[in-house]
């Protein structure tokens, strides 16, 4: 017996106030599965028949039930067959679903497998608003959801600002620095050898100043500062 998901609402293309709970109705009259609160349960292997009646039945609830379409294309996939076939298309040869929404439908039941969904006070479009948080992260932030009941707008606004902190800086870790004996930070030359490195640097560059091929030479003062700071004791 393989289990698959439902959950209650969902938001779909809606927000969370026109949100509707359909009753199952005709989809309880489909006896090789079981159409639970949050999950689906295939009692058996899906067949053409099969799969041709639950996507009647589910057609009917294109604004709800997230968790059963989720479900059903992901028994679909794993059966073999290609899902995005039986989303919903309407009359005019438009898809109910857009490929888009179905994809984030799937993806949220994937991160949330039917055992997963175990807070009674959030719905579908709880879980979506999550689905981008590492899994310990998303059902930290949902239990606290469920137990405070707050609103999916609540929520996310909560993840985004998770997102926007900017992480806390590492504390830089004293070594030994790779060059001399002296202490330095990480993989980083020490501050004596970075300033052995730098009078090096700011040496030759006064020696380019001065005997570097140019047209035309430097002014005489140019050549007197570089000889000066050539002539120091820190310098050489």
């Amino acid at each position: 017996m393989s289990t698959v998901a439902h959950n209650e609402e969902g938001r779909g293309d809606m927000t969370e106030e026109t949100q509707v709970v359909p009753d199952t109705g005709e989809l309880s009259q489909i006896k090789e599965v079981e159409f639970r609160e949050d999950r689906l349960v295939f009692n058996i292997g899906l067949t053409e028949d099969l799969i041709e009646r639950i996507s009647e039945g589910l057609a009917k609830f294109h604004k709800g039930r997230q968790w059963y379409w989720g479900d059903f294309w992901a028994e679909l996939r794993n059966s073999g067959y290609e899902w995005t076939d039986h989303i919903p298309w309407d009359s005019s040869d438009r898809p109910i679903i857009s490929l888009s929404r179905a994809n984030t439908w799937l993806m949220v039941r994937d991160k949330f497998l039917p055992d997963d969904r175990i807070y009674k006070n959030l719905r579908f479009s709880h879980y979506e608003a999550v689905r981008s948080l590492e899994n310990v992260g998303a059902h930290d932030i949902l239990n606290a959801a469920d137990g405070a009941k707050i609103s999916v707008q609540e929520l996310e606004e909560v993840v985004r600002g998770m997102k926007d902190k900017p992480e806390k800086p590492k504390k830089p870790k004293v070594i030994v620095c790779a060059h001399c004996d002296r202490p330095a930070f990480d993989d980083l030359p020490c501050t004596g050898c970075m300033l052995d490195v730098a009078t090096r640097e700011f040496k030759k560059t006064l020696e380019d100043i001065k005997y570097g091929e140019q047209a035309p030479p430097p002014p005489e003062w140019v050549i007197e500062i570089c000889d000066r700071a050539l002539g120091c004791d820190e310098i050489t």
